[in-house]
């Protein structure tokens, strides 16, 4: 009899757990930078890695796909991807950690934000690092701003080998419907 009330209770409890969420409709805003994480970089400091003043794009955003700030709900990190540019001779096992911090320059008050982190990079990482994004709503950055600045941290369990060419390639979904 109790294994009869324990199906009926996981039955009933699946919809809820799969949930019939609405998919989210927006476009995706993506934008690419590149650094260099050099030679004999100090492990016991965290090292720091800024692109100032990346331009929002916004209106280009906008108009490609027919949109306008309106019509944005929320803006939110979707993806970030730390790769080598030369992939075959380089690896990122010697990071240990990565954060990755919006803020606006030009809006002090305007509190910065972690859009992305990865804790506990595996020790044998290969030249790819994807990042988990935040649920951090970004609107006051891209919206309300026409530059944002970028700024990842990176910790280190490992002197790098040599200097790496990173490409960092990362995106925001604006979300168009709730």
């Amino acid at each position: 009899m109790k294994i009869n009330n324990y199906i009926h209770i996981l039955l009933l409890a699946i919809p809820l757990l799969t949930g019939c969420r609405k998919k989210e409709e927006g476009f995706e805003m993506g934008y690419r930078r590149q650094f260099d994480i050099p030679v004999g970089l100090d492990i016991r400091a965290s090292h720091n890695y800024s692109f100032l003043n990346v331009p929002s794009d916004t209106a280009v955003f906008f108009q490609i796909n027919n949109k306008k700030a309106s019509d944005i709900k929320r803006i939110l990190p979707r993806s970030m991807s730390l790769q080598s540019i030369f992939s075959s001779a380089n690896s990122y096992d010697f990071i240990s950690q990565a954060e990755v911090w919006i803020s606006d320059r030009s809006r002090p008050k305007l509190d910065s934000q972690i859009i992305f982190f990865r804790d506990r990079i595996p020790a044998n990482s290969d030249s790819r690092i994807d990042l988990v994004p935040n649920d951090v709503d970004l609107r006051p950055f891209l919206l309300e701003g026409n530059r944002f600045t970028v700024r990842i941290n990176i910790v280190l369990r490992d002197y790098p080998p040599r200097t790496i060419e990173t490409d960092c390639s990362f995106s925001f979904f604006a979300v168009t419907n709730e």
